[in-house]
C-alpha cells in the first residue's frame, strides 16, 4: 500500500532527466526513450546529438531516386559527369539533393554536436565534407576511408575553430586541375 502512495508521487520525468541517472544509461536506450515524446527527445536532444557519425553501414537512402543508386555511390568512385546508361537522372543532383537534406536535418544540432565521423562513405565523402562548415563546435573530427576535396578540406580551419582532435585515416584527397593551391594555404585553429 505504502509503495503505490510513492510510486504515484514520483515525477518519472525529473528522474529520467537527471544527468546522474543518465550517466549509466547506454545511448540505445536514451534513443528509445526519446522516442517516447517530443518533449524527451527535446530534452535528452544534447545527449543523443553530441557524436554525429555516417558510416557505410549506418546510411539508409529511403525509397526515392537515390535508393536506386546507394550501392553505387557507397562501393564505387563516382565521376560527376557521368550517368548509368539505364536512365537519365543525373548522379550529381541526387547527391546535392540528399546532401542539402542532411544539411537541413542537421541544422538543428550544430550548436549541440561535439564530435563528427565519416567512416567508410568512399565518394560520398567528397560531397559531405561541407555540411561539416555548419558545426562551429566540434572538436573531434574523424575522416576514414573516404574521399574528401582538397580545398574543401584546406578551409575547414576557418570554419571549425574550435576543433582540438582530428583523425584521418586512409582518407584519399581530390585536388581539382583547376584549383591552384599551396600548402601554405591550410588554416588550421591556434592552439
Amino acid at each position: 500500500m505504502e509503495i503505490e502512495k510513492v510510486e504515484k508521487n514520483v515525477n518519472w520525468l525529473n528522474v529520467i532527466f537527471d544527468k546522474k541517472f543518465l550517466r549509466y544509461i547506454d545511448i540505445q536506450t536514451i534513443k528509445d526513450i526519446s522516442l517516447a515524446s517530443k518533449l524527451y527527445r527535446k530534452k535528452l536532444q544534447s545527449r543523443l546529438f553530441k557524436n554525429i557519425g555516417f558510416a557505410q553501414n549506418n546510411i539508409k537512402f529511403l525509397p526515392n531516386p537515390v535508393s536506386v543508386y546507394s550501392d553505387y555511390l557507397l562501393n564505387f568512385m563516382l565521376d560527376i559527369n557521368t550517368v548509368d546508361d539505364t536512365s537519365n537522372i543525373k548522379l550529381y543532383e541526387i547527391v546535392d539533393q540528399w546532401i542539402i537534406n542532411i544539411s537541413s536535418s542537421l541544422s538543428a544540432y550544430k550548436a549541440i554536436a561535439n564530435g563528427f565521423s565519416l567512416i567508410g562513405v568512399n565518394s560520398l565523402g567528397y560531397y559531405m565534407l561541407p555540411i561539416l562548415s555548419n558545426f562551429e563546435n566540434l572538436k573531434f573530427l574523424r575522416l576514414e576511408n573516404c574521399v574528401i576535396p582538397f580545398m574543401g578540406f584546406s578551409d575547414l580551419g576557418k570554419s571549425l575553430l574550435n576543433l582540438d582532435t582530428l583523425e584521418l585515416v586512409h582518407v584519399t584527397f581530390i585536388n581539382i586541375s583547376s584549383d591552384n593551391f599551396s600548402y601554405y594555404q591550410f588554416k588550421f585553429p591556434e592552439i
